[in-house]
């Protein structure tokens, strides 16, 4: 089932009744289950018999990626491309200009779909390329259980702002579906050849950064859906109890995958609730918190470009008026890339995102906290922790990290007891952690992974 508040249309263009096929370009929706942008791709499809193409364009040079990014992606689209190609469905892998290719591909197609995007590079991308093609193009919201404008029709000011909406709206949004059998599965000629995935890197993305992992992670709708069967069957029940805790591994780790729209987070929520077990905790994170997010990047374009743009009135006065407090260290950013701060706990959270693309949830809480303490500027801390997290975690250039690394700031939070520094912006200390967590076991598990690498 598609809700009709999932798609909107590009341009006033109608269908090409000469056109030979449908074409969807597949970008941010990189999976087969309960992607809405397929379903009405297949869906036109067979309405007018004809047979579809699906397109992933790898960008050599996307902001902010590097290598760990673009494998844990392409062994996705790897796996894709063996899914759709059973299914009937012509899967088309190019590397280069988007722009060209894309509307070089629509020339040939009497209507083009797009999965929407939400971030700044790739929503410019599509807006760009939309304007391009001369044919009706359909955009679809598949990667949020609710439709952001659907869900809320401004920027919310916290969780409680639209947690209401979102849960009134869920029984109707929250629903996976079989995707409908493609009728024409008729081979499409005259394509360019899709790349051969294993010489990408080779050919085209040589340049990219390396960086240091010993812990791999593997990318993919089908490594998804194991992850999350797997998580559901044996962790799930300890989620509420033990997700906090940083020498625990109770997390899903499942974001990496939606992010990369690998994995639909309704698709998530749905096999969470048929378990029958507590997932209260984790639906909150998966549905509440993160379309928060969602809400916050649609409706804010300074979310990654100006902290004092982004935040309360509340806050921007409390870390203004504590600008000249003197800081108990200053560190820079080489030394924060390198995890070699006075601080234990930090540098093992700082390491365990560099070497494993991941950092527990409450650390990376704390992590943000002290970069803002022992930089200048709240805005030099903030310039900091967008590029570490961009860079390093599997899930970056997310909505999710963009909210998250704001609410250190005091983004979607209020005012607590006042302190150096932050003013009444919430603090977070070394002692806290000692006194709720098994924290040194934590250090010693990060430590332990250093020293295989």
């Amino acid at each position: 089932m598609i809700q009709s508040e999932r798609i909107k249309i590009y341009n006033s263009f109608g269908f090409d009744e000469n056109g030979e096929y449908v074409l969807y370009w597949m970008q941010s929706a990189q999976r087969i289950k309960n992607n809405h942008a397929l379903e009405l791709s297949i869906q036109l499809a067979n309405k007018h018999n004809l047979p579809l193409l699906v397109c992933f364009i790898v960008m050599e040079r996307y902001p902010g990626a590097n290598r760990r990014h673009y494998e844990f992606m392409l062994e996705g689209i790897d796996d894709l491309k063996t899914d759709l190609n059973e299914l009937g469905i012509s899967f088309a892998v190019q590397v280069g200009d988007v722009k060209a290719l894309i509307t070089d591909l629509s020339h040939r197609a009497s209507i083009v779909v797009f999965d929407d995007s939400i971030t700044r590079p790739l929503k410019q991308l599509k807006d760009d390329v939309g304007q391009l093609i001369q044919k009706q193009v359909f955009t679809v919201e598949t990667n949020v259980i609710v439709p952001i404008e659907t869900a809320y029709p401004k920027e919310a000011y916290a969780a409680y702002a639209i947690r209401k909406a979102l849960q009134r709206q869920a029984a109707y949004f929250a629903v996976g579906f079989e995707s409908s059998q493609l009728k024409n599965k008729s081979t499409i000629g005259n394509v360019q050849e899709s790349v051969h995935l294993e010489s990408v890197f080779e050919k085209n993305l040589s340049h990219l950064e390396d960086l240091p992992s010993i812990r791999k992670v593997k990318g993919g709708e089908r490594e998804a859906l194991n992850r999350l069967c797997s998580y559901i069957e044996n962790e799930l029940e300890y989620y509420d109890s033990l997700s906090n805790h940083p020498e625990k591994d109770v997390t899903s780790h499942l974001s990496p995958y939606i992010h990369f729209g690998q994995l639909s987070p309704v698709t998530v929520y749905e096999e969470a609730m048929k378990s029958g077990k507590n997932s209260a905790g984790l639906i909150e994170q998966l549905f509440i918190r993160r379309e928060l997010a969602y809400n916050f990047v649609h409706y804010n374009p300074n979310y990654d470009l100006d902290l004092m743009k982004i935040l309360p009135d509340w806050a921007i006065k409390e870390l203004d008026r504590h600008r000249i407090d003197a800081r108990p260290y200053e560190y820079n950013i080489e030394t924060l890339e390198q995890g070699r701060t006075h601080d234990t706990y930090w540098n093992a959270a700082q390491k365990e995102m560099v070497l494993t693309g991941f950092m527990h949830g409450t650390m990376r809480m704390y992590w943000g906290k002290k970069v803002i303490e022992w930089t200048k500027t709240p805005e030099e801390a903030f310039e900091i922790l967008l590029y570490l997290n961009d860079k390093y975690q599997l899930d970056g250039r997310d909505p999710n990290g963009y909210a998250g690394i704001a609410w250190c700031f005091g983004k979607h939070d209020r005012p607590f007891s006042e302190r150096a520094i932050f003013g009444k912006v919430r603090y977070m200390n070394a002692e806290g952690l000692k006194r709720k967590y098994r924290i040194e076991k934590y250090v010693e598990n990060i430590m332990k992974l250093e020293d295989q690498s």
